[in-house]
């Protein structure tokens, strides 16, 4: 720590640096990263060098401006433009009134009609049924404790918080089920994130208090009446990341990351299987501690895990590693079309995915990119970035259209069928229209 350093910087810096890592800050880090942004630092008196510079400055935009302007005359050559991404407009905007303190676990979810919304760690904490077309409320419900969405199906939306979960009809928001997490011998744990499914439904708990280092659990669960089929342990020591589960070979692959520095040996992944709960294959991935959302994505024969030393490819039905992408900064890949798609250092790289190779490398506008997901329907690339959002098409190499958020995102925005819902931190629900490639 700089010896100038008050205890609030320090924090305030690990702050930032976990989140550009994908590790969610505290709640208390989150609050001084508010006040800090908040504060207005005293101006020092122009030193004389910095007065020189701004001389030159303001003489270099005279030059520029003379310059443009002889380019406007009628007789002067016309330049074509280049390309750019046209900016997305909002559909509509809900203002609600709780803020919501961020999280890379899910508190929006789309189906074909409706955006299901939660406000995640308020207390109490309502979930809300929204018209996708119009925003408008269809019902809403209050739950007294933290509560994140799940996922739908059947007709159900599967919401859950500290110690149970609950099955809400999606058309009334009346609530079909509940499972008393105590009861199943699982008190102290709380759904993170799961795979919703028709049938069985894997959903995905973890230990909730500090220094609880009893394995995650996966839940076989049948979302239309809230039966739990099977139930199977991870690694003692660990907890869930953010990372929505990929469904390959009948399994749900689940990542997960140290409890808390030492816990565990390192991060690993698994493959459960959808039908009875058994562990299909598991993959170490080592790693310190790190909650980030970057989910896997499969091509044919193959599994692709997003980790803190790049990507690794393993075979899907028996989890043999393949090869590794020792990609830098954050880890994250996704399948667009036949393409296989990675961040490197922000920039956006198209993998063979037989052996790793880098077949082309393409630029984007958004400012230190965090997730990449393929766009519903077409060959488009989705690139989520804290302050925005890009289309690419991969094929032509060329950005399609760009989102700047609202505000600070309170949790990952979702993507389906020509809709992005983001939600911010003021507790404003944005719907932006893209178009259907």
């Amino acid at each position: 720590m700089n010896d100038m350093d008050s205890p609030v910087d320090a924090r305030l810096r690990d702050a930032i640096g976990a989140l550009a890592v994908g590790i969610e800050p505290s709640e208390r880090a989150w609050s001084e990263i508010d006040g800090r942004l908040g504060d207005s630092p005293r101006r020092r008196k122009p030193t004389t060098w910095r007065v020189a510079i701004l001389g030159l400055a303001c003489v270099a935009l005279a030059v520029s401006v003379t310059a443009a302007l002889l380019l406007m005359r009628d007789d002067a050559p016309s330049k074509r433009r280049a390309a750019h991404p046209r900016e997305r407009s909002v559909v509509w905007q809900r203002q609600f009134a709780s803020p919501v303190t961020p999280s890379f676990r899910r508190s929006v979810v789309l189906d074909r009609s409706t955006v299901f919304v939660s406000e995640g760690y308020a207390k109490p904490s309502t979930v809300r049924a929204l018209d996708r077309g119009t925003g408008a409320t269809r019902w809403s419900r209050t739950f007294p404790s933290s509560v994140f969405i799940q996922g739908s199906a059947s007709g159900v939306v599967i919401v859950g918080g500290y110690d149970a979960l609950a099955g809400l009809d999606v058309a009334t928001g009346a609530v079909r089920w509940t499972v008393d997490l105590p009861g199943e011998g699982l008190g102290g744990y709380e759904p993170v994130v799961s795979s919703v499914r028709s049938e069985t439904s894997a959903i995905g708990l973890s230990a909730d208090s500090e220094g609880d280092t009893r394995p995650p659990v996966v839940l076989g669960l049948n979302p239309v009446s809230g039966k739990i089929r099977w139930r199977t342990p991870l690694a003692d020591g660990t907890d869930l990341t953010f990372a929505q589960p990929l469904v390959a070979n009948d399994a749900a692959v689940f990542l997960t990351t140290l409890s808390h520095p030492g816990s565990a040996p390192g991060s690993g992944a698994y493959a459960v299987d959808i039908g009875d709960g058994s562990i299909q294959w598991d993959v170490p991935l080592g790693g310190n501690q790190g909650f980030g959302a970057a989910s896997a994505v499969a091509t044919p024969g193959a599994v692709h895990i997003p980790s803190q030393l790049g990507i690794v490819t393993v075979a899907s039905n028996d989890g043999t590693i393949e090869w590794r992408f020792p990609g830098t900064g954050a880890a994250a890949v996704a399948r667009v079309g036949d393409a296989l798609v990675a961040l490197d250092g922000g920039a956006i790289v198209t993998l063979d995915s037989y052996d790793g190779r880098e077949v082309a490398r393409t630029a984007t506008s958004v400012s230190g990119p965090q997730l990449l997901d393929s766009l519903s329907g077409g060959r488009g690339l989705l690139v989520l970035g804290l302050g925005s959002a890009q289309g690419i098409d991969l094929g032509r190499n060329h950005p399609l259209w760009s989102i700047t958020w609202p505000g600070r995102l309170a949790t990952i925005p979702v993507e389906s069928d020509g809709m992005v819902i983001s939600s911010t931190m003021d507790g404003r629900i944005t719907a932006f229209s893209i178009p259907r490639t």
